[in-house]
């Protein structure tokens, strides 16, 4: 997996949860460019990117920045050349746990 270019990402976000007393959550986006080595199907490997920016959020911040700290995907990602329709991916990212560590 390849991070895709940063420039080109929205920033991530620190904002106050929904949970009532509101806690800190970060919340993260990601482009990245992925390289399947045994693509289903045979054929070679296939190579995709992300067509709309992965979000993968940190609920329940305890400190910033964070350490040790789990993101998960809030939604699937789809994936597939660039340009493509995302409603039609040839292949949709379900879950992609991240552990955050700063030191």
């Amino acid at each position: 997996m390849e991070q895709s270019d940063t420039t080109l990402t929205p920033l991530s976000v620190l904002r106050m949860g929904p949970a009532s007393p509101p806690t800190p959550e970060v919340l993260a986006f990601l482009d990245f460019t992925l390289t399947i080595s045994n693509a289903p199907g045979g054929g070679g490997p296939m190579v995709v990117s992300t067509l709309q920016p992965a979000q993968l959020l940190a609920p329940d911040v305890p400190q910033f920045p964070p350490q040790n700290l789990l993101f998960n995907l809030l939604r699937p990602v789809p994936l597939g050349p660039p340009g493509a329709d995302p409603n039609s991916a040839p292949v949709v990212l379900q879950g992609f746990p991240v552990t955050l560590n700063q030191t």
